[in-house]
């Protein structure tokens, strides 16, 4: 598997040989890790917001504005992703309940796609992350000069 590929299922038939149980485990996983997530930039808007204000350079006020803005974005992502999760879970539920409350091939492919909106989602936080903390550094760095 390359570095870049962020998914959590094999490359295999994973997906349309696992039970509706298996699958429940892994949606579950998803819910925890996008609690996790949340909390995560809930922590790294406050850092931006509040904290890295009080560091930069007025040159860099645009940069920590565009920074607050794309983390505001990610935690509506976050949000919707969990919204979808929460009812992916209820679907889940009632497949177990009764395996003909939906379809399974629809549901099984509505699985493959929010399993890659997660994976898209978990890319660009950590992109947004690497960035803050690059941000951090320059930042650090040119107070440093000036106090010496």
């Amino acid at each position: 598997m390359e570095m870049s590929d962020f998914r959590m299922r094999p490359m295999s038939d994973y997906l349309q040989s696992s039970s509706w149980e298996q699958l429940y485990a892994l949606t579950e996983h998803w819910q925890s890790d996008l609690q996790f997530y949340r909390d995560e930039i809930f922590f790294l808007r406050d850092l931006f917001s509040k904290y890295f204000m009080l560091m930069v350079e007025e040159d860099m006020i645009q940069s920590v504005k565009t920074g607050v803005e794309v983390i505001s974005t990610l935690e509506n992502r976050c949000a919707s992703l969990t919204v979808s999760v929460n009812d992916h879970l209820r679907h889940l539920d009632e497949l177990m309940e009764n395996e003909f409350s939906h379809d399974a091939q629809s549901f099984r492919d509505e699985h493959a796609e929010l399993e890659n909106k997660i994976s898209e989602f978990l890319k660009d936080f950590r992109r947004v992350k690497e960035d803050f903390f690059t941000m951090t550094k320059g930042a650090i760095a040119s107070r440093k000069k000036k106090v010496l």
